[in-house]
């Protein structure tokens, strides 16, 4: 069983520049998970936390700019372990279950540039992080401050498309 509440709302400034969103937090009562470390299922007290953004931005008809952050946190708090009886039925095991938080979070910006119908040039630069702990209790700022710090990838990218 879990609550949640989810906002996704959509601005359009102009004809050419729009800004997106998506605001979803739910908290889980029981969230039964697989625990590798223990070979075991494991029930967890959960937050979830995930934000989308963007930014779509066409300054002429031969030019788009697109901005894209988008974040996923989970912050568990573990219940108890639990292995199948002989029955089938879940019963607890005993064996101790960790709490845990991760954060990932994802950057993009784009520009497309067409030189002509169906060929176009793109400039992206990509930024990934993720952090895992095998605590509980960070407060979402602390888990997207984490999550951005924990570098993973950056990158920057050309490529031309060229239709002949």
């Amino acid at each position: 069983p879990s609550v949640g509440v989810k906002v996704e709302p959509q601005l359009y400034l102009s004809e050419s520049l729009t800004l997106t969103g998506k605001v979803l937090y739910q908290r889980f009562r029981e969230w039964l998970l697989w625990d590798y470390p223990t070979q075991q299922l494991a029930a967890f007290e959960a937050d979830r936390y995930v934000m989308d953004l963007g930014i779509n931005w066409y300054p002429s008809s031969k030019q788009e700019v697109r901005v894209k952050f988008q974040w996923a946190a989970v912050s568990a708090d573990a219940v108890d372990g639990y292995r199948l009886s002989e029955s089938g039925d879940l019963v607890e095991s005993g064996t101790a279950v960790s709490d845990f938080s991760l954060s990932d979070t994802v950057l993009q910006i784009r520009y497309r540039y067409e030189l002509a119908p169906l060929s176009n040039i793109y400039l992206v630069y990509n930024r990934g992080g993720f952090f895992f702990s095998d605590e509980h209790g960070d407060s979402p700022w602390e888990l997207i401050q984490e999550g951005w710090r924990e570098k993973q990838v950056e990158t920057i990218i050309l490529k031309i498309r060229y239709r002949f």
